[in-house]
Order: structure tokens, then sequence, then C-alpha cells
């Protein structure tokens, strides 16, 4: 069998085709067994809908301690952009990772986008969440998350996944997301808000 990210391979319908016709839903989900390809269909719609569309591999658990204030690169949608294109095409690679971590992800919201995204993840969690700094008396300190009176980094590996997916959501600069796995490490503790 010719690699599928060399050729050989064809979609009914086309690629194109598909998003087309979801670009109107909300939501799509693709299910299937293990090894059906619904991890190769969202790498080549990733693919071909290039960087207004981010791929969150199954690759996606962080352990984050402290925040540091941090500007985010104007250019990093173009080097994410331009190392899955360099993976997609190599042979001995199986896409995974994801490319925005929980870190950077957090860094690079509003203070009001933050604050929806703590409080639906408190809603969600069931927990308070709230941004601290490390020396409370010190403006300048670094700052942890505080979940329910814990720093993030002992929370639940599912608090920091949930939070991920949440986070990525939150990005104005994608108007496509492809989940892989979505439910990996979710239990959240109450019904969804919708």
């Amino acid at each position: 069998m010719a690699h599928p990210a060399r050729g050989g391979l064809t979609f009914t319908p086309t690629l194109e085709e598909f998003a087309k016709e979801r670009a109107g839903s909300p939501v799509t989900v693709l299910s299937g067994g293990n090894n059906s390809g619904k991890s190769l269909v969202l790498k080549w719609l990733k693919h071909t809908m290039g960087k207004t569309a981010y791929m969150v591999g199954t690759n996606r658990f962080y352990h984050v301690y402290h925040f540091s204030a941090a500007l985010r690169d104007p250019n990093e949608l173009d080097q994410f952009e331009n190392q899955f294109q360099s993976n997609f095409w190599s042979e001995q690679y199986n896409y995974e990772q994801n490319y925005i971590d929980l870190n950077r992800i957090i860094l690079g919201l509003s203070d009001s986008q933050r604050s929806s995204f703590f409080e639906l993840c408190g809603r969600l969690i069931g927990s308070s969440f709230s941004l601290q700094r490390v020396q409370p008396d010190n403006e300048l300190s670094v700052r942890y998350i505080d979940v329910g009176g814990q720093n993030l980094s002992v929370a639940s590996t599912g608090t920091r996944l949930l939070m991920t997916i949440l986070g990525i959501c939150m990005d104005d600069r994608f108007k496509t997301l492809l989940i892989d796995e979505p439910e990996l490490g979710l239990s959240p503790a109450c019904n969804p808000p919708w």
C-alpha cells in the first residue's frame, strides 16, 4: 500500500467536498473502530485546510507549574504549520503531537477570555479556578493556576486534558478544530452547560 501522505488514497466524497458540506455544522463526529482511518482523515483535513485549522493530537498532556509573563509569538502559527506540513510528508511519522501546550494556551488568552475559561472549567470540573501569585505580596511574582486551593500541577490529568481542549477552542486564530480522540481523560463532574 502506498504511504497515505504520498498518494494512492481516494476519499469519497473528496475532503474539500466533505469540509464544504460540514462547514455550516458546529460539530462533526467521525466514529469507527481502531485503525479505521479516523485520524488519517483528520490529518488530511488539516493538510487541506492549512493554518486556519488546528489539529489537536492525542499527545496533549502537559505538566504546568508556574506561568511567567510572555508575549505570543506572532509567527507561531506559521511555525506550527511548517512543522505539521513537514511531518505530514514524512513516511515514518504518525502525527500525535499538539503544538499548543496548556501554558501557551493560557498565556495567549486575554483577561476576559481567561476569566470565561476558568468559569467554564469550574462548572465542568466542580471546583474554582483562578490565577494566583506564588508570592501574594509581590505584583511581579510568577503565577500559578489555583484549582480549589491547590496548584494545577497536582490536579488530575483529566483536568489538564479538559483545559487544553477548552483553551484551544477559545483560540480565535482558528476557524476549524480537528480533535483526535476528544474523550481522552475526560469525565467532567457535571452535565455540560449547553
